[in-house]
């Protein structure tokens, strides 16, 4: 994504999000993966931002740093994955009030449909830092009105297809 895509979303990011109940899609959102190691992250995302304000030297500096350091080790990161949200929206009420989804992620001729518990990450917590920070990587004028959203898999639930080769 970061070298192939320029750093933009690819669909692989934006699952659709399946409540229970529902029949189909209730939308999508894209998720983030996390390091473990937030502190040194958060220095390096935080430093890019603010060391500029044009959005093409914050870009450049942000590829080169995804591309190169944060995507390189597959161990280093947390189960959790993260969304930045518009407060208020019907999806979000709806994740929050029902506190369970699943996500299902559909790209390169593979699907994985992951159950998830859902909760409201607090401003304090490095992930909803994180999650903030990588936003503002890409987009300057993130509203007031967000909030992030922590997905936490249930890893014994999850489903592939087709299944994963074994290795």
């Amino acid at each position: 994504m970061i070298r192939e895509e320029g750093g933009r979303p690819s669909p692989g990011m934006r699952p659709d999000i399946w409540l229970s109940g529902v029949s189909q899609s209730s939308g999508q959102l894209t998720v983030l993966i996390n390091k473990s190691d937030a502190k040194s992250v958060l220095a390096q995302f935080r430093h890019i931002v603010l060391k500029t304000h044009d959005p093409e030297d914050r870009y450049s500096g942000a590829l080169r740093f995804l591309g190169e350091r944060y995507y390189q080790r597959p161990d280093g990161f947390v189960d959790e994955l993260t969304a930045l949200c518009q407060l208020d929206t019907l999806l979000v009420r709806a994740l929050l009030a029902k506190q369970k989804c699943a996500l299902r992620f559909d790209a390169h001729n593979q699907t994985y449909h992951l159950p998830c518990s859902v909760r409201s990450v607090a401003e304090e917590e490095s992930l909803y830092q994180l999650t903030y920070w990588h936003n503002r990587l890409f987009n300057s004028n993130i509203p007031a009105s967000i909030m992030v959203l922590g997905f936490q898999p249930d890893w014994a639930k999850v489903e592939a297809d087709p299944l994963p080769l074994a290795v």
